[in-house]
């Protein structure tokens, strides 16, 4: 019986130049055929020119072989390698936290789910992101199911800015220099001269040079990998829509995902240590921060739209609606905030492309209050928000009536014991007087019985004596 490994003396192990140059052409030619078929091509034409032809290993090892660059170049996808390839600026150009935020969108790849009219719809969901370059920590975020515009930047500035609701989070203050991509949306002339009006340097990217930002896109990478472990995301169910809608029960809401993302970055992402600055970004924030806060904040109002008419804040917040042709978008909106603004007048400005939020401002000093969300199925506030609110609003009222009432009844209470003191020694001096005369009366007494002994005693010696003469004995 022939050994098998006879069978392959007309195939070569090692690739000469000419043969390897036949495989890679039909590779580079063929960009959606495997190695197998091109390991066929490639055995036909070496018969076709009379060459030793290459065994199918030689081929699949030659092909799996080559450079990530090779690969992109031969699937067309030559941006990736320009965007990935490039060096990425690793100067350091700050030394305060504040100096310097870098902006961006990016697309999330997860899906949430959003309810529209009376059913549940699939979205995809984008993210924007202000990053303080000195500290690694973020200064605000922006979750819209909407393409990023410029009420989008407008929201993140006001957002970033502005202190927190979550007391975790230190982030605040105006940055020195704002420093976005050139995306029609950050060079909008609105967003500019907000930035310029804030005491701020706009510093985009040069053109086709995203890699300048390598510190916020290394943030959405770490970000991805912890979606990932959240239901919805494409690795796990797929990057179509069709894929996503079979899942559609188990997505989350932008107000679920925009919580956890939230928890993710205070409790983890800014508590543990950056593998360059080697810092934790949140401690490293609170002690480098050279902390300005902007003069009026009504600065950013510009780039949102306003409406000007006047609303009052109900038990449920403020009704507002977009109505015109083929659009009715709005309802109600509440924020904590405006429990303790009941029944005053308000007017609003809000994100024509994205109503999931409005700002309330006063309407009479045009102060700003609060920003509100829309009150429907799954959103960031229920109706148990509300009464949890009102609880705590009560309790306020009452405690502060019964601070600024304390005074007043301590002073009731020493004017009616001073009152009480003075009838104390008044009865006192009363009583001592009234003693004083019945102990002169007393006297008066003992002085006038004594007295009226002496006379009883002359009175029956007189007697006694006229008796004793009428007897004859004296």
């Amino acid at each position: 019986m022939l050994d098998g490994r006879f069978s392959n003396e007309n195939q070569n192990k090692k690739l000469i130049f000419s043969v390897e140059k036949i495989i890679l052409s039909w590779w580079y030619s063929r960009p959606a055929a495997g190695a197998k078929e091109i390991w066929r091509k490639v055995v036909e034409e070496c018969k076709e020119k009379n060459i030793p032809a290459p065994s199918y290993e030689s081929v699949q090892k030659l092909l799996k072989n080559q450079s990530e660059g090779n690969k992109l170049a031969r699937s067309g996808k030559i941006k990736v390698w320009d965007k990935q390839g490039k060096p990425v600026v690793r100067f350091n150009l700050t030394s305060y936290s504040n100096q310097r935020w870098q902006i961006d969108h990016t697309r999330l790849d997860i899906w949430i789910r959003v309810w529209v009219k009376d059913h549940w719809e699939v979205r995809e969901v984008w993210l924007t992101v202000a990053l303080d370059a000195h500290s690694r920590s973020i200064a605000g975020f922006v979750l819209s199911y909407k393409t990023p515009d410029a009420w989008t930047t407008a929201i993140l500035l006001r957002r970033a800015i502005l202190p927190k609701g979550n007391e975790k989070w230190l982030n605040r203050g105006v940055m020195s220099v704002l420093q976005p991509d050139r995306g029609k949306d950050f060079m909008s002339h609105a967003v500019q001269s907000s930035v310029a009006r804030l005491g701020a340097i706009f510093d985009p990217d040069p053109p086709y040079y995203p890699n300048r930002k390598g510190k916020i896109e290394r943030f959405f990478l770490t970000l991805d990998s912890h979606l990932r472990i959240l239901p919805g995301h494409h690795k796990a169910i797929g990057s179509s829509e069709t894929s996503a809608k079979k899942k559609l029960a188990v997505l989350f809401t932008r107000e679920q995902l925009q919580t956890e993302i939230e928890h993710w970055i205070v409790e983890e992402y800014h508590q543990r240590e950056n593998s360059e600055t080697k810092r934790k970004p949140a401690e490293l924030w609170e002690e480098t921060v050279q902390l300005r806060m902007p003069e009026y904040i009504g600065i950013l109002d510009s780039l949102l739209l306003k409406s000007d008419k006047i609303r009052k804040v109900g038990n449920t917040g403020v009704r507002f609606h977009i109505s015109g042709k083929g659009d009715d978008r709005g309802g109600r909106y509440w924020s904590p905030e405006l429990t303790y603004h009941w029944q005053e007048s308000v007017v609003v400005r809000y994100n024509p492309e994205d109503l999931q939020s409005i700002l309330v401002y006063a309407a009479a000093t045009g102060e700003y209050i609060c920003e509100a969300w829309l009150m429907e199925k799954d959103s960031r506030y229920t109706i148990a928000d509300v009464k949890q609110a009102r609880n705590q609003a009560r309790r306020g009222l009452l405690e502060r009536q019964k601070y600024y009432s304390e005074e007043i009844y301590k002073n009731d209470r020493r004017t009616a014991r001073k009152e009480s003191w003075k009838q104390a020694r008044e009865l006192e001096k009363e009583n001592r007087e009234l003693n004083k005369a019945a102990d002169s009366k007393i006297t008066e007494n003992q002085a006038d019985n004594s007295a009226s002994n002496d006379l009883m005693a002359q009175v029956k010696a007189k007697l006694e004596k006229m008796e004793k003469r009428d007897r004859g004995i004296a």
